[in-house]
């Protein structure tokens, strides 16, 4: 008798043992030294971004490793460390209630995209999302670089612009690792907080991320695969407490001027890659 796939999955396009036959190539031990080696430099690099601007790390490490692996190798090696930094990020500065009270409705946003993104990971090509997602950031910062990014009224529209930014930003993190545009610029948009922003961000990326765990683990990739990359947050671990450390000591204007240059490079990042991926 044929093995009956639960609802959820059929509603993220999964089909048990998706990656059964192909897990091999996601075992990233057994990549070589030199691999092994940017990504333990990617991942401190990626840490301690993560700890200086409280999100990034996914937009940072994902794009650095397709340099040298396939886009669901860089996935699996992600992961886990960034839902171990955002777990503590969460936590950490206070007013977690409060900041869980305003905005309690973008975590379930982010599973309906997540889930959204699982399909387009699993089924097709998803290139073209990660230029428009790069074609976008970059028309934000540009306008952020020319005082022109901050718009009158925006702030009526707080929580629809939430609802819509944290879908899309469960499907681009689903389908292409990377995710935080979205919510960073309706955050910056919005005015929020340093402390208020980091939370809720990484509260998102945390459910986010947990589903599209367990999306692809249903599609076939293996728990051990996930499993294999924890030991990784070691080296992030270091460089992690070392950025939050910066950040805490920087005010409100400084720690803006980080984020603008950090999506201007990410922005420029995305596209590098989709010509790398389209025409190499």
């Amino acid at each position: 008798m044929p093995t009956q796939t639960p609802p959820w999955q059929r509603l993220a396009g999964i089909r048990p043992g998706r990656f059964t036959e192909s897990h091999a190539d996601l075992e990233w031990i057994n990549l070589g030294w030199p691999v092994i080696a940017w990504i333990i430099v990617v991942t401190m690099l990626a840490g301690y971004i993560q700890g200086l601007l409280g999100v990034g790390y996914p937009m940072l490490a994902t794009p650095l490793l397709s340099l040298v692996v396939d886009l669901r190798t860089a996935v699996i090696v992600t992961v886990p460390t960034i839902m171990l930094l955002s777990a503590y990020l969460i936590f950490r500065g206070g007013n977690l209630r409060e900041s869980v009270a305003r905005f309690w409705y973008m975590p379930p946003c982010m599973v309906v995209g997540a889930l959204i993104g699982a399909r387009i990971f699993l089924s097709v090509d998803p290139s073209w999302l990660l230029l428009s997602l790069g074609l976008a950031l970059l028309m934000y910062v540009s306008l952020d670089w020319l005082g022109r990014a901050q718009f009158p009224g925006a702030k009526r529209f707080l929580h629809p612009g939430a609802v819509l930014c944290a879908t899309l930003a469960g499907v681009s993190e689903s389908a292409i690792n990377v995710g935080g545009p979205f919510l960073l610029i309706w955050c910056l948009v919005m005015g929020l907080t340093p402390v208020t922003l980091i939370q809720v961000l990484n509260l998102c990326f945390l459910t986010g991320k947990t589903t599209q765990v367990a999306a692809l683990t249903a599609g076939g990739i293996p728990v051990m695969a996930w499993l294999s990359t924890v030991p990784l947050a070691v080296f992030a671990l270091l460089p992690f407490l070392l950025g939050i450390r910066m950040r805490e000591r920087s005010d409100v204007a400084a720690y803006r001027r980080w984020l603008r240059v950090f999506l201007s490079l990410m922005a420029f990042l995305m596209i590098a890659r989709f010509v790398r991926q389209a025409w190499l």
